[in-house]
């Protein structure tokens, strides 16, 4: 993970990678955290994300959609887990949370919401995970 502690003029606060299935809902949530001056990137599935990752591991963050086709955002956490050092914050959002029953999934996550969640409760873990990364 990058160390932001300085933001200079022009340049985006944080690197986000969204994944998400619902073209309409992922066009808003990019648009909104652009918004907040944050670079984005996106993926429609987690198969999508992983390619994506694979060329460029440098994201502050990731928010993924747990149901998905081709590959869930269980799995694609699991995948980064095996093939990759480490994991940036992952916050993975549902319509179902409840679909999350393991305790040790439920770590693998930064956090997990349910949808739809409210923009400022994502700018909040998006500011939580800016603080940490300039600890």
């Amino acid at each position: 993970m990058k160390n932001h502690g300085i933001r200079f003029l022009g340049e985006s606060w944080m690197k986000i990678l969204i994944v998400e299935d619902d073209k309409q809902l992922l066009n808003l949530t990019e648009g909104l955290i652009q918004g907040m001056g944050h670079e984005t990137c996106s993926a429609n599935n987690g198969w999508n994300a992983y390619e994506i990752l694979k060329d460029d591991f440098t994201f502050d963050a990731i928010i993924c959609d747990f149901n998905m086709p081709i590959m869930t955002g269980l799995e694609l956490r699991l995948k980064i887990d095996s093939e990759f050092e480490s994991c940036p914050p992952f916050i993975l959002v549902s319509g179902n949370i409840e679909q999350i029953t393991e305790i040790e999934h439920k770590k693998m996550f930064y956090c997990l919401l349910k949808k739809p969640s409210g923009i400022s409760l994502i700018e909040e873990k998006l500011n939580e995970i800016a603080k940490l990364s300039m600890l």
